[in-house]
């Protein structure tokens, strides 16, 4: 395996990751489409769509291609842990708090992807890498990050207070 190949297959598994999130978002949205909480899963919604595109973009960009396996696999998980959640938990108010825990844990993993690519471009002096601005890709993520887990924490409160 080549280092593009490789990096090819880290971007596919992000790529993956993000179907996941956009799953989740969608779901959350959909259901709490009257509140507060279904509006900022509607900006969260575009703001993870545009950095999908981002990926998309590089993917194309180095040569290679979407690998609909893991796209399809990441949408089939989302599936089997709706499933686990609706039928083990119940409780909508605990199903918010692990969607929400899920949802972050992939903001972070996204947030680590862009620092890793930053720190890849500066050290291969790749121009497909160094064309991305990584600091607002970072920013953007942070700030995803940091909304989804102060949603999380209130829907803590709401299910367990």
């Amino acid at each position: 395996m080549t280092r593009i190949d490789a990096l090819l297959t880290y971007l596919n598994d992000h790529l993956g990751g993000s179907v996941g999130a956009i799953e989740v978002v969608e779901k959350i949205a959909a259901r709490e489409k009257n509140s507060a909480l279904g509006g900022t899963c509607e900006q969260l919604h575009r703001d993870i769509t545009a950095d999908q595109s981002v990926v998309q973009q590089l993917i194309a960009g180095l040569g290679g291609s979407e690998s609909t396996t893991k796209k399809a696999g990441a949408w089939v998980a989302e599936k089997l842990a709706r499933l686990k959640l609706s039928t083990d938990i119940g409780s909508m108010g605990v199903t918010l708090v692990e969607e929400l825990e899920t949802l972050a844990l992939g903001i972070h993993g996204k947030l680590g992807l862009w620092t890793a690519l930053e720190h890849l471009a500066g050290a291969t002096n790749d121009p497909r890498l160094a064309a991305l601005d990584y600091p607002a890709l970072q920013k953007r993520a942070q700030t995803q990050h940091d909304l989804v887990d102060r949603l999380r924490k209130e829907a803590v409160l709401a299910a367990f207070r």
